[in-house]
């Protein structure tokens, strides 16, 4: 697999998990999997939600 085209994050030290990740196509489809517990979010909304800076 071809690093410059992946890039993924899981992060789940507190409730709500995340699923990060800077690819649009695979947050799509990970958006619209039923069943799971985790928001999936870009890098940039993972930050404003945790308030990093």
């Amino acid at each position: 697999m071809d690093n410059d085209n992946f890039c993924l994050t899981i992060v789940s030290n507190q409730p709500p998990d995340y699923f990060v990740t800077c690819d649009d196509k695979l947050l799509k489809k990970v958006c619209k999997l039923k069943g799971i517990n985790m928001e999936a979010v870009n890098p940039v909304n993972f930050c404003t939600k945790e308030n990093l800076r």
